[in-house]
């Protein structure tokens, strides 16, 4: 009697083991389909293989959607151009809608994604659009102001200036709307504003004086004195605003490609 009740614990022991050790192996390869669903975008099956491993144990469920949470799509690092980062923010949107278990990690990292994506699309702005115009002396941002015989001439020149500070305005206010921003970010920001109070500056200037411009100009066409006196002090003012949007730009370059190189 004593030795069938050793045989039936020693049986009933053998078997607890053997059903132990199958869940294991279950959960091992809910876990390996699983992320082979999420490999290949099958997120219904995702959720399905998810609440499988949920129900066999929650500590290990967790543990896995850890390790989902690592997968190249959530992490930030891996985007690191305009194009990279509009397509994850697409394949995050669905995740976000598709896959409840990741919906609020997928939300915090397309959160990211369009910080990078706006710091991306100003960088760009600035050293493919602002620095190229502003650095070409042919631009129409940068007629010589002897050569503005007419108003029609002072107010292009004003014109592409305007053109110039509304589309550094414009990433400026994306820039602020972003919630977090580090020393790198707040740091571009001050230099974009810095940039742009000078190009007002001209600006400013430009349609205060636009009058006392052409005169002048008129006058030394003619061979007036007093008109060439007017136009140096002018061209003087001029040299002025323009070295003060150099080094601004210089400075707003320099920080563009430095936010570029660490994107």
């Amino acid at each position: 009697m004593k030795e069938r009740k050793r045989f039936c614990t020693y049986l009933f022991v053998v078997l607890m083991a053997m059903l132990l050790n199958a869940c294991s192996v279950n959960t091992e390869e809910i876990s390996s389909s699983a992320n082979d669903a999420f490999a290949t975008k099958k997120y219904q099956e995702f959720n399905e293989l998810y609440e499988k491993l949920k129900k066999a144990s929650d500590e290990k469920s967790n543990n896995y959607l850890e390790t989902v949470k690592n997968n190249e799509v959530f992490l930030v690092s891996s985007y690191n151009t305009s194009t990279e980062l509009s397509d994850g923010l697409k394949e995050l949107a669905i995740i976000e809608k598709e896959v409840p278990s990741l919906t609020e990690h997928a939300k915090l990292t397309s959160s990211e994604l369009n910080s990078k994506l706006t710091i991306l699309n100003s960088v760009d702005y600035i050293l493919k659009t602002q620095a190229p115009e502003l650095e070409n002396l042919s631009s129409q941002a940068n007629t010589f102001v002897i050569l503005m015989k007419e108003y029609e001439d002072v107010k292009a020149t004003i014109s592409a200036l305007e053109t110039l500070s509304s589309d550094l305005n414009t990433h400026i206010i994306n820039i602020e709307a972003i919630e977090t921003k580090d020393s790198n970010i707040s740091g571009l920001l001050g230099s974009m504003r810095s940039h742009k109070g000078n190009i007002d500056s001209k600006i400013n200037y430009l349609s205060t004086n636009s009058s006392k411009i052409t005169s002048s100009n008129s006058l030394i066409l003619e061979g007036n004195l007093f008109g060439l006196m007017d136009t140096n002090d002018i061209a003087r003012e001029m040299e002025s605003l323009d070295s003060q949007i150099e080094i601004s730009l210089n400075d707003l370059k320099q920080r563009a490609t430095n936010m570029r190189t660490h994107a």
